[in-house]
């Protein structure tokens, strides 16, 4: 038993019963449904434990695991199981980006335990295995805090920790927290901290739970604007040069309710326990107004995103969402902006056309974009967390010179931007360049004159040995054993037979230190020689060593780390002077982001399956318009298919709402699908996958796509489309965009046409903004002969020897038939059952059906009367559903 007791995690009998005691009181507390994962870090590797170890399999790891049992004493024992750092740290990437766990990872030091703890919003502590190089995930520390006063007055900041910015706002919102969920939907944030998610935040909560995003739950008292928030606020507050150091004469902070949040905030973080966050912090007035509105269902049936964080590597990512065909970006910062501007369409005009100016010129200039995209942008580093390292006090060397190799090109990056002489180019790129440039220049003359340039060569980041007396002598052993390493390879060069620094070369790299290198045709050569010692194979050549070379190996190595060590004052000094230029450096970080986004939409316009087109933008004092020729959805025409382009054609007060009809799996979908994605593209300033465009500002995209149930609300498929309807016709403006697929199929027959005439009728008569309406209540059609403004398409598709033939073309007109029966004959369903199913429906056809009870009909009187009064939805009314 003893045997077996060490071998539990090497710890002994004692040990292992505190371990489990400990274990056990920090997860007493923790119920079923929170998402919380532990992990130990035990050096060379971490070990999970319990409920932990299911956690990691159902989420992370999908190959089994060994597990073994800790069982210090009869009925006291702790499952464990061992996992290499490699592994566990993937594991924790993703538990924190993809699934939204909070984790906790404890690290014991003298038989005490300490902690650091991450979550989605709070991402800080587990930085350094969130930016390693193998992370392919996209993500941002954002977190976002909510807080509710009377008359449903809402209270939210967000603060960035990554970009050092804080945003506040209030605002009023209906019991239906719509304002809020489009907040949500512009900030994308994975965590929110709340006073409750019961009671009067119950709405609220379920808000959350439908977008994914994380709740945390605070005490109420932690939302209050005290004097003691109001003193972090200003440690961490950057006051410009010559401003007053008086928080109270900051504008935002006169928003008590939002200063609330931002308290709350200020706690869940710990910001001022950081000195890395002293006088970091920007503060500025949140304002939605200026993007265009997406609504949840919006977001999600555009394809805007994966429905997870997936690797940008991954084989689908391209054609599984719009940021997927969009992102050919190079750097990490890029692929942060292009995410934000797509969920932030613009509602300016000129600024729109000013971005739609820099991809038009990208475009026409192919030679400046590919030297761009191929030969700069895809060896820059990420400044923004090599800066945060060095404030942090985590950085070293090897990024202050990432830092000096993105500065040392700006010059390049400039001369290409000056020569495309073009005007928006010139403001939104080359002049805060080239003011960064003369800014940041010190920090090229700094790096130059401090780093040991030899050393460099070889891999090594050392300071020059001159700043010095101690690394001078250092610095001279060190070459005194290269001397010898030379003479060593000279030795063996004469041994082989072969020419030193032509076939056999000294090399280094900084795993493997110095080695002997030859070329793989002198194989059997060097290993007949028993003097040589072969260390492995690469890129044709052979790698290899001699013990005289492994001796020196380590007395080089020795001297190294004496000289790394001595050096670290230096570092130090050099970290401090660089974080002086943080917000420079932070700012250069957005400018190769809007860079890089840019020349990533021209890209996409020259490499893309079809053509994309610069689109006509009007304003919205202009004539209404929204015509697009020989349209394509983005995401599909990369699938590999023959795409069939399809037109549109709104006009004010000609054409404001469109029925779409036809058979199932026509097309339907995809068609209103195209045309959002691309009055969104439009408004982000990208170019659009069509032959030509005019597309006039909007101020919202709404949309009622597809059917699901709502358990959390214990609400049925049709009572969320009815909730979700009642939200569209509630906001929406002359100026929506609005997308309604199959609305009204949730009910009875009868029941659902009457509810979808009189909503689409609604929107024709009285919303008169452009509305695609799919449907397959084919009565409604008539419409158009009783509203101008009303007009009909179908999906193409021809019926030849009782076999359907969709077409996938858009034609004017109904269609008058669902051509139900013939899917599901292409669906292959079962010959008796299709033959039945024809009969049926000839009986069917052949006979009037009486309507529902009047009861029922009446109830959905008053439910359309409640939409169009804007009153509150009674959810009762829906209970017949």
């Amino acid at each position: 038993m003893s045997k077996q007791i060490q071998k539990a995690l090497n710890l002994d009998q004692k040990s292992q019963i505190n371990f489990i005691e400990f274990y056990q009181k920090i997860t007493e507390k923790t119920s079923e449904d929170t998402l919380v994962f532990r992990a130990f870090d035990r050096g060379d590797f971490y070990s999970i434990h319990g409920k932990d170890i299911n956690i990691a399999l159902k989420t992370s790891i999908k190959s089994s695991i060994v597990t073994k049992m800790m069982c210090p004493q009869k009925n006291f024992e702790l499952k464990y199981a061992s996992l290499n750092r490699t592994l566990a740290e993937k594991m924790i990437r993703e538990l924190l980006l993809i699934h939204f766990y909070r984790v906790e990872v404890y690290t014991c030091k003298r038989d005490d335990f300490s902690v650091k703890k991450g979550s989605p919003g709070n991402l800080v502590e587990f930085e350094d295995i969130l930016t390693s190089d193998a992370n392919e995930i996209v993500f941002s520390n954002l977190l976002v805090s909510v807080v509710l006063s009377t008359n449903n007055r809402i209270g939210l900041c967000s603060i960035d920790v990554d970009e050092s910015t804080i945003q506040v706002t209030e605002f009023e919102d209906s019991d239906f927290f719509m304002n809020l969920e489009a907040c949500l939907v512009v900030l994308a944030p994975k965590e929110i901290i709340l006073p409750s998610v019961t009671k009067e935040y119950s709405k609220i909560g379920e808000i959350l739970n439908r977008n994914r995003i994380l709740s945390t739950v605070l005490q109420k008292a932690d939302f209050v604007k005290s004097t003691n928030f109001l003193q972090d606020l200003a440690k961490v507050y950057r006051f410009s040069k010559g401003q007053q150091k008086n928080v109270h004469l900051i504008p935002e902070v006169k928003m008590d309710l939002a200063m609330g949040a931002l308290a709350a905030a200020f706690k869940y973080i710990g910001i001022t326990k950081d000195e890395s966050n002293d006088n970091k912090f920007s503060i500025s007035n949140l304002n939605f107004n200026q993007f265009v509105r997406l609504d949840t269902a919006a977001f999600s049936a555009l394809n805007l995103f994966p429905s997870s964080e997936s690797n940008s590597r991954s084989s689908n990512y391209k054609t599984q969402s719009v940021v997927g065909v969009l992102d050919c970006c190079k750097t990490n910062q890029g692929k942060r902006l292009l995410r934000q501007w797509i969920k932030q369409p613009l509602k300016n005009i000129n600024m729109i056309r000013q971005r739609l100016d820099v991809v038009q010129c990208f475009v026409e200039n192919k030679e400046v974009q590919f030297i761009l995209h191929n030969q700069y942008l895809n060896i820059l580093p990420d400044v923004l967390l090599l800066t945060n390292k060095l404030l942090r006090k985590r950085g070293s060397l090897s990024d202050v010179y990432k830092i000096y190799q993105v500065v040392s090109r700006i010059p390049d990056i400039l001369k290409l931007l000056k020569n495309l002489e073009c005007n928006a180019i010139n403001s939104l790129l080359f002049t805060p360049l080239n003011e960064l440039k003369d800014e940041l220049h010190k920090i090229l003359e700094m790096v130059l004159e401090i780093i040991d340039g030899d050393a460099l060569k070889k891999g090594l980041f050392l300071v020059r040995a001159s700043f010095d007396d101690d690394l001078n002598e250092i610095k001279k052993n060190m070459n005194d054993i290269e001397a010898k390493m030379n003479k060593e390879t000279k030795s063996s060069a004469s041994k082989l037979g072969l020419e030193e620094g032509s076939t056999l070369k000294l090399d280094y790299v900084s795993h493997l230190s110095f080695f002997l290198r030859a070329s793989r045709k002198e194989d059997q050569t060097i290993r007949k020689n028993k003097q040589f010692e072969i260390i492995d194979t690469a890129r044709g050549y052979l790698r290899f060593t001699t013990a005289k070379l492994k001796e020196l190996n380590v007395e080089y190595n020795s001297l190294k780390a004496s000289y790394e060590e001595h050096q670290k004052m230096i570092v130090a000094e050099i970290c401090k002077i660089i974080v002086g230029y943080s917000l420079p450096l932070t700012n250069l970080n957005h400018c190769i982001a809007t860079l890089d986004v840019f020349v990533s939409f021209a890209h996409v316009v020259d490499n893309s399956p079809g053509s994309y087109v610069r689109p006509e933008i009007f304003s919205s004092e202009e004539k209404r318009i929204l015509q697009i020729e020989e349209l394509r959805h983005p995401c599909l025409e990369c699938q590999d298919i023959d795409f069939i382009p399809n037109d549109v054609n709104f006009i004010e007060n000609e054409s404001e709402l469109l029925i779409i009809t036809g058979a199932n799996t026509c097309g339907k979908s995809t068609y209103i699908r195209s045309i959002g994605i691309a009055v969104l593209l439009a408004h982000i300033g990208m170019f659009v996958p069509c032959t030509s465009a005019k597309i006039s500002m909007c101020d919202s995209i709404l949309a009622r796509i597809g059917a699901a149930d709502d358990i959390q609300k214990n609400l049925s498929t049709f009572a969320v489309e009815m909730c979700e309807t009642a939200a569209i016709l509630r906001t929406a403006t002359k100026n929506s965009l609005i997308i309604i697929d199959e609305l009204g199929r949730g009910t009875s027959t009868f029941e659902g046409l009457g509810l979808a005439w009189s909503i689409s009728e609604h929107l024709a008569k009285n919303i008169k903004c452009f509305t695609l309406f799919a449907t397959h209540f084919h009565e409604i059609t008539t419409l158009e002969n009783q509203l101008s403004n009303v007009k009909n398409y179908h999906l193409a598709s021809e019926v030849k020897n009782d076999k359907l033939l969709l077409l996938f073309q858009v034609i004017r007109g109904p269609v008058l038939k669902s051509y139900g029966i013939h899917v599901a004959d292409i669906a292959h369903l079962p010959e008796s059952v299709v033959v039945a199913a024809k009969s049926y429906l000839k009986e069917l056809e052949a006979n009037d059906v009486d309507k529902e009870n009047s009861e029922k009909l009446s109830k959905i009187e008053r439910l359309l009367k409640n939409i169009e009064t804007d009153k509150n939805l009674d959810i009762d009314l829906l209970s017949i559903f």
